[in-house]
């Protein structure tokens, strides 16, 4: 048996942990006492990954979301570290209700799955609620109240009184609705993009897209690029992954760096392309190339593009994938052939 914490002991965000609890005398009584105690439940990992939040004694900082694996413990998310840039606010999971009490973790619910992803709710120093996930140390919101529900729902309001996620990083959550005809709902965000760099605004070398450095010709000549129109041409933000053929025709591709998945496991894979081909013999390919350990390839997924299904117009290009028992990364490529000149954009690839 191992010991993970004890009450004095320090924390990696400065001061030490505080679990005690005595007179519930502050505003609210008991139930801010529930809420304490349920913000504090561990959670665990198939590793052995324990996730927990506790209140931090003889610190500014007045709370945090911690991780403890067999490496020592570790900070995920303080109270007051700043949200995402979107929501110019600071975290405020943690909350001071009586001076003579630890801070109480009031509204904080967290989950994390077997690949490290978590998600949690947290109060923001502006006053919403919100939910948000983190997955390679990159954090990101879901849903906060007052923001717009999908649909005609009206707006999300109160709590998040279910929060679930998947090993795949999908998240099922309840929320309170506001102002339109349904007061609650239950929602589905999607788990963070597959594909690395997939909106293709980092830059890498030769003029391609950081992670998207493989490029190959099965005949002809032709060339491909990160297009920054600033805007203008892209589906989604400035940039886009252009490939050409030259006159005469030829084909080019594209491959990304691998990327991590989960053995028997689906995934959607989601692009958007646009093209204009003008025969027959003509093509654009979007496909996933599934890969053991050892670099085999172990399974393969494609959708293509014709004549006529495209006149220069985005199109989104979507299918679901089911990983191979085998399977530990993925690979995405995408292609043009064409017998004359020609260009294929593509964009926000997840």
């Amino acid at each position: 048996m191992v010991r993970i914490l004890a009450v004095e002991d320090p924390t990696p965000a400065g001061g030490t942990f505080n679990v005690r609890y005595f007179e519930i005398t502050f505003f609210g009584g008991l139930g801010n006492f529930v809420y304490a105690l349920r913000g504090c439940r561990p959670k665990i990992d198939k590793s052995g990954n324990v996730l927990f939040a506790l209140p931090i004694k003889d610190s500014p900082v007045s709370g945090a979301l911690f991780l403890y694996t067999p490496d020592g413990i570790k900070t995920v998310v303080a109270n007051g570290d700043p949200a995402p840039l979107e929501t110019n606010a600071n975290l405020a999971f943690f909350q001071s209700l009586n001076a003579t009490q630890p801070p109480v973790a009031r509204f904080l619910r967290y989950t994390i799955n077997d690949a490290g992803t978590i998600a949690f709710t947290s109060r923001l120093s502006t006053g919403p609620l919100a939910l948000f996930q983190i997955k390679d140390g990159k954090i990101r919101e879901l849903a906060a109240v007052a923001n717009a529900a999908p649909a005609e729902d009206g707006i999300f309001a109160g709590d998040y009184p279910v929060l679930l996620q998947n090993p795949r990083g999908d998240i099922a959550f309840q929320s309170g609705l506001c102002c339109k005809r349904f007061p609650e709902g239950i929602f589905l965000s999607p788990a963070p993009g597959l594909v690395a760099n997939g909106g293709f605004e980092l830059p890498g070398d030769n003029g391609l897209p950081a992670g998207w450095q493989i490029v190959w010709h099965e005949s002809g000549t032709g060339d491909a690029f990160r297009y920054d129109s600033g805007g203008t041409d892209a589906m989604k933000g400035t940039s886009v992954l252009r490939l050409h053929v030259d006159a005469g025709g030829a084909s080019t591709f594209v491959l990304s760096d691998e990327m991590p998945v989960l053995p028997t496991t689906s995934y959607v894979v989601n692009g958007w392309m646009r093209y204009s081909l003008r025969s027959e013999e003509d093509s654009v390919f979007f496909s996933v190339i599934q890969f053991d350990a050892a670099g085999n390839a172990v399974g393969f997924d494609e959708v293509r593009g014709v004549k006529g299904d495209n006149y220069w117009q985005w199109i989104p290009k979507r299918f679901l994938i089911r990983t191979s028992p085998a399977a530990s990364s993925i690979r995405v490529r995408v292609g043009l052939v064409s017998t004359t000149e020609s260009y294929l954009d593509v964009d926000d690839v997840r």
